[in-house]
């Protein structure tokens, strides 16, 4: 028996897309949309290991280089410092829309083999069919 705030779910998954909706008291609070095309470095919640390619003071921000199409934006803090160049671990934390390049999250300093190396994927997002039961 489902009580009034146990999540809905609703998928349709059709060929090339899945769209999941979830509803809790009969209010719809996620869509999720999950396209075969899309870049799996840019889907919400992925971990990678990019390069600094610029460091916008102006907009106290970095762009991040994911290994994608679109460079991903950093958000700074006012005491956060980043060089050109410099390895980054990032989470996804906005999808990239409307010509603009997915926004990420810092989580520290990027591992790798070299200070050169190209950007790594380090975890990809489960596909939209396994996030309702997370978020439930």
């Amino acid at each position: 028996m489902t009580g009034p705030t146990d999540p809905e779910v609703f998928l349709d998954d059709t060929p090339g897309e899945m769209r999941g909706v979830i509803a809790r008291g009969g209010r719809y609070t996620h869509l999720l949309i999950h396209r075969d095309a899309d870049a799996p470095q840019h889907r919400l919640g992925a971990r990678s290991v990019g390069r600094v390619t610029q460091v916008n003071p102006g907009l106290r921000g970095a762009f991040v280089d994911l290994g994608a199409e679109a460079d991903a934006f950093l958000p700074l803090g006012r005491n956060d410092s980043l060089a050109q160049g410099a390895r980054v671990e990032v989470v996804v934390v906005a999808e990239p829309r409307g010509g603009k390049g997915a926004a990420v999250r810092g989580l520290g300093a990027g591992r790798g083999r070299r200070a050169c190396s190209n950007p790594v994927l380090r975890s990809p997002t489960p596909c939209a069919a396994s996030r309702p039961a997370r978020r439930s």
